[in-house]
């Protein structure tokens, strides 16, 4: 099998499995989220709205530069505009970090018609369908949030390996890296969370800053997504064989297809790619969440039910993540009308 039809039937994979998650929420009659008692501060709100309209018109803009224009001048479609496709392809497990424990949530302001988790095969956390997961403003950070930096460094890798052509490839990787954990920090870790667009509630409480209140952010959430959406892309696209095949794409010239199915198999090898990213996310952010420090930030749990989804807490029958807690289950570990934990096939706890 060449490497290009491997990414391929990974990408074809995929866009089945996630057919039957979206069709069963389509089906079920999502209901937005609601915020819950506390007031959502109203500039918050205002953020929100600012926020979604500006995500929108950067992914026009993304899409004009790096899907249309190619097409007009070339008569097919870019590598990068693909990409620009076939990113969204992995939208189905935007919030699938919260398969066991829930790590973060969405400001309910945002445009939102609650979540398909729940649907997922094998879903273990509870609440799943109220993750306010927001269309409006998170499929527009596919687009531009994802390929567009990406792009750029790339461009910035052929720069540095111009300018300086002795450069290894390791630290020509580790210093886009660099770049990319600063930028990844500041829009991450300070734009969105800070604004509260969406929160990183559960995390690792000695890696976190501003540990205990909604804005708390974890070092490792920029490491983690610096690498993972912007370099490992920037390096695919970046390194090539005498080909010009990227990784994903090796083995496509020596194969007799059409051009229109080349394209297609180039496509479907992008959405395996992203996939496995995402996929890769998922999977490191839920080990993060079975941690036995793993807890939710205070200011959440007693102060923001607009940011705890209808996830656990008050107004639920789950108590939310704390190192003194079970992980919740469906179906499982859960406070009755009492206020008490109870524990299936254990005792209550006060």
């Amino acid at each position: 099998m060449k490497p290009v039809k491997w990414f391929a039937a990974v990408g074809v994979i995929c866009l089945l499995v996630q057919v039957y998650p979206y069709s069963r929420w389509i089906l079920s009659g999502p209901r937005p989220t609601e915020a819950g008692p506390d007031p959502i501060p109203g500039w918050m709100t205002l953020t929100a709205n600012l926020m979604q309209g500006i995500g929108i018109l950067l992914m026009i803009a993304t899409g004009y530069f790096l899907v249309w224009r190619p097409w007009r001048r070339d008569g097919r479609m870019s590598l990068y505009g693909m990409a620009f496709f076939a990113v969204l392809t992995a939208f189905w497990l935007d919030t699938a970090a919260n398969y066991f424990n829930h790590v973060y949530t969405v400001n309910p302001a945002l445009v939102n018609f609650g979540s398909w988790n729940n649907f997922m095969p094998f879903w273990g956390s509870p609440n799943a369908e109220h993750i306010a997961e927001s269309f409006v403003l998170f499929i527009p950070m596919y687009g531009f949030g994802i390929v567009l930096p990406a792009v750029g460094l790339c461009a910035l890798m052929r720069y540095i390996r111009g300018r300086r052509p002795g450069i290894g490839n390791l630290r020509l990787v580790g210093v886009i890296f660099a770049i990319a954990f600063g930028a990844m920090f500041i829009l991450d870790g300070i734009i969105y969370v800070r604004t509260g667009m969406y929160a990183m509630v559960g995390t690792i409480p000695s890696l976190t800053l501003f540990q205990g209140e909604y804005y708390q952010y974890p070092v490792y959430h920029a490491i983690i997504c610096a690498a993972l959406y912007w370099v490992v892309p920037a390096s695919i696209y970046f390194f090539r064989n005498d080909r010009g095949e990227t990784l994903i794409e090796r083995g496509l010239t020596s194969m007799r297809v059409s051009p229109r199915q080349s394209q297609w198999l180039r496509f479907l090898a992008l959405a395996g790619m992203f996939n496995l990213v995402q996929g890769v996310y998922m999977l490191t952010m839920v080990i993060i969440s079975v941690m036995p420090t793993f807890a939710w930030a205070d200011d959440i749990v007693d102060n923001r039910s607009y940011l705890r989804n209808e996830l656990c807490g008050d107004g639920t029958s789950y108590a939310c993540p704390s190192a003194d807690i079970p992980i919740p289950r469906i179906d499982g570990a859960h406070v009755n009308p009492d206020g008490q934990l109870v524990i299936p096939g254990g005792a209550q706890v006060p």
